[in-house]
């Protein structure tokens, strides 16, 4: 098999890829393969297929007939063997060789799984993908399944946890640190989600650990490092997700806690390139690359990848750390620095409105840092803008905390910027 564009991995990453190339080039041919056996999805919307909310059209990402509509061929169920970028060829699993003359490396992430004993036990799983979501789903639905522990407190614990409670399943979270979602929010906002979940009948154990998932050959309890034994039929490992970079390592491709890529997305070696939740990508705040493993991020460095495939000069102007997550009624949203290691080089700004609404922003250097919103969070996405466009906060710095704070209170520059510009020429910038 040959084709001029392939990319590993058909999630996020891959479709940015195709955007960018299908803008420029309708005729090339462009291969995705993945192991998984369904075509491009959703993957933040696995939670509402968990719960039942959508179907495989509904987390269709852009329709099930989308790598029709854009002429891409694709390998479902098939594993990349080997890379072999002197010979610009890629082995899959079943004896086949792929050529190609533009590689992308979109593996995304994989779940950490830890030693803990007893995690081969039936009823041990994971929420991280498709598959994960209809196992959920029939061991609910069809197995029974009434208790789970979910064993980590961060983003995916969190959906986890959520999809469990809507069909009806009692949950205990299991946290090693002190406090849950301590990369998405600050101590105030994740003792608001803490608190939100307790009053849905959510059991939250921070500061311990499981120490032992027992059971005969299916799970029957877990005992706790404190020596507390919860009994439950399931338990979800959430711990968190790690670059699945070893493909790239083999063939020789400079990775470090990730895949090093440029401003162009290329890697270390010839006609390679990189995105999605394995490679790092360039924080423009803190001004460093590392891996930013949300949906948005890795489609827009597809699409930067894209556009380097085919030899178009431009350079990824980066992306910032971002977390949207809820539970039932309660939203949040943090984006940028939300939990800095010195605050002494931070102002710090912060407003309770009431007891399930509250906003925090970090000022470094004049700028906008970072801000995370609880409960009400609809002018988020004007003080997000401001990180982005990296507008000077001193003319409005206090309106910030007001609650109607919108872009009427922005520099005229940055409301110049957003509605006067085409987007057309915004999007070639």
């Amino acid at each position: 098999m040959k084709s001029k564009y392939v990319s590993i991995g058909y999630s996020a990453g891959a479709i940015g890829m195709i955007e960018a190339i299908r803008q420029y080039d309708k005729k090339s041919k462009i291969l995705a393969l993945t192991r998984e056996n369904f075509t491009v999805y959703g993957r933040p919307a696995i939670v509402d297929y968990a719960m039942g909310k959508i179907g495989d059209e509904g987390i269709a990402y852009r329709g099930l007939d989308y790598s029709e509509l854009r002429g891409v061929d694709t390998l479902l169920g098939k594993e990349v063997i080997k890379i072999k970028p002197g010979d610009h060829t890629v082995e899959i699993s079943g004896g086949k060789t792929v050529e190609y003359e533009k590689l992308l490396l979109n593996m995304g992430g994989r779940p950490i799984s830890p030693p803990i004993p007893g995690k081969e036990l039936s009823g041990v799983m994971y929420f991280f993908n498709l598959d994960d979501a209809r196992g959920m789903r029939r061991m609910v639905l069809e197995k029974g399944a009434k208790r789970a522990v979910v064993i980590g407190g961060g983003l995916i614990g969190l959906k986890a946890t959520e999809a469990l409670s809507h069909l009806g399943v009692k949950v205990s979270i299991v946290e090693l640190a002190p406090a849950i979602l301590t990369r998405g929010l600050d101590p105030v906002g994740s003792e608001m989600m803490t608190k939100k979940l307790c009053d849905f009948g959510v059991d939250v154990y921070t500061a311990n650990e499981v120490a032992e998932i027992a059971g005969d050959k299916k799970v029957r309890s877990v005992r706790l490092k404190n020596g507390e034994i919860i009994d439950t039929d399931l338990v979800f490992i959430s711990i968190g997700v790690i670059p699945d970079a070893k493909l790239a390592e083999d063939c020789g491709v400079k990775t470090s806690n990730g895949i090093e890529v440029d401003r162009k997305m290329r890697t270390s070696q010839k006609d390679i390139y990189s995105a999605g939740d394995v490679a790092k990508g360039y924080n423009f705040v803190s001004k460093d690359n590392m891996v930013i493993a949300i949906w948005p991020v890795a489609r827009k460095m597809g699409y930067f990848a894209g556009l380097s495939m085919m030899g178009i000069d431009c350079e990824y102007d980066g992306s910032i750390p971002m977390n949207s997550l809820y539970f039932d009624d309660l939203y949040t949203i943090s984006f940028g620095e939300t939990n800095p290691s010195d605050y002494s080089s931070y102002e710090v700004m912060e407003k309770f409105y009431d007891e399930r609404t509250y906003r925090k922003i970090f000022i470094k250097d004049g700028l906008i840092a970072g801000a995370v919103f609880v409960g009400d969070i609809s002018r988020s996405g004007v003080v997000k803008g401001l990180i982005y466009e990296k507008i000077p906060v001193a003319s409005y710095k206090d309106k910030l905390l007001d609650k109607d704070f919108s872009f009427i209170h922005a520099p005229k520059k940055y409301r110049d910027l957003i509605y006067t510009f085409p987007f057309k020429d915004l999007e070639a910038k």
